[in-house]
């Protein structure tokens, strides 16, 4: 992120951010960067290629459904965004629709609910797929998960409570029962990635 652009705030700009009228909007990703980062495998945050690992900035409700609205960025750039992006600083924060200069399609990964608490999702594979006017990103299976809230490690607590709070809302979305057994063994499952008691996880980091 060092080598990134930098605004007027002093503040990088990441890979992905739109120039609107001259200007980068960080609410708008640019849709050529976003294949730009799927065909050469690219960093979404710092735009240089990635490794064998590709970390994904997600929400809760992204470890039950394993998918992204975003492609996956290095570890270091995914905790560079956990730890200044305000956003995801602020848990009471709400995302800004107002004022967009232009009209922007998202996938239905895209993270506009402000969910408290973040997970740094790390796998070595991943698709992606048509949604609606957008892309949406089928995590593979993590060899890591690290929760962070407010720039800091979250707590097992804090994720938990998270994962609570978030699985209603999917459940409003089920058609029909098979719909809810399924999302309910996508949040047994989500369960397994919380962090470790303290004495036993001093790195936040809950291994597969």
């Amino acid at each position: 992120m060092a080598r990134r652009q930098v605004e007027g705030r002093g503040v990088p700009v990441p890979y992905f951010v739109a120039v609107i009228d001259g200007k980068p909007d960080f609410r708008i990703g640019d849709s050529n960067k976003l294949m730009a980062c799927m065909r050469r495998n690219l960093c979404w945050l710092c735009g240089e290629p990635l490794g064998v690992n590709r970390i994904f900035v997600v929400g809760p409700s992204s470890t039950m459904t394993q998918s992204s609205g975003e492609p996956p960025s290095h570890v270091e750039c995914a905790q560079y965004a956990v730890m200044v992006c305000p956003f995801l600083l602020q848990p009471g924060r709400p995302y800004r629709d107002e004022g967009k200069p232009i009209e922007v399609a998202h996938a239905d990964g895209h993270m506009k609910r402000n969910p408290g608490v973040i997970a740094l999702w790390n796998t070595r594979k991943y698709s992606a797929i048509q949604a609606g006017n957008g892309v949406l990103f089928r995590m593979g299976q993590p060899s890591s998960v690290a929760w962070w809230s407010q720039g800091r490690p979250a707590t097992r607590v804090e994720v938990s409570r998270a994962l609570d709070e978030t699985l209603p809302l999917i459940l409003m979305q089920a058609g029909n029962e098979k719909d809810v057994q399924n999302i309910n063994g996508a949040y047994s499952r989500a369960l397994t990635y919380l962090p470790a008691a303290p004495a036993a996880n001093q790195e936040n980091v809950c291994a597969q």
